[in-house]
């Protein structure tokens, strides 16, 4: 009797910009703000929380998007803050950027 194994290999699946957002949102995320890439600031796309943490970005040769290890740790914002300068995530932007490849 033969035995045969097959090694499954994963289904890649990729992940948008839409998805990260929903992501963030289910872990507590309730405003976030888009990055885009500028000298001497970041070398690629990010999804900053309202106190200036990376809670996701993109991967710059792949284009992939990761969720960061800060995005587990949402914090409140009781006061509002908005960081300065970054246009804030939301429905709106995330379509608009999506015909784009994020």
């Amino acid at each position: 009797m033969h035995r045969y194994s097959f090694a499954l290999q994963p289904k890649k699946t990729e992940i948008t910009l839409d998805m990260v957002r929903q992501a963030l949102h289910a872990l507590g995320h309730q405003r976030l703000w888009f990055r885009h890439p500028t000298e001497g600031v970041c070398i690629t796309h990010q999804v900053i929380s309202w106190d200036d943490r990376i809670v996701a970005e993109r991967n710059r040769k792949t284009g992939e998007w990761l969720i960061c290890p800060d995005a587990n740790l949402p914090h409140t914002n009781p006061e509002g803050i908005t960081p300065d300068g970054l246009e804030e995530l939301t429905w709106f932007t995330v379509h608009r950027y999506s015909g784009a490849g994020f």
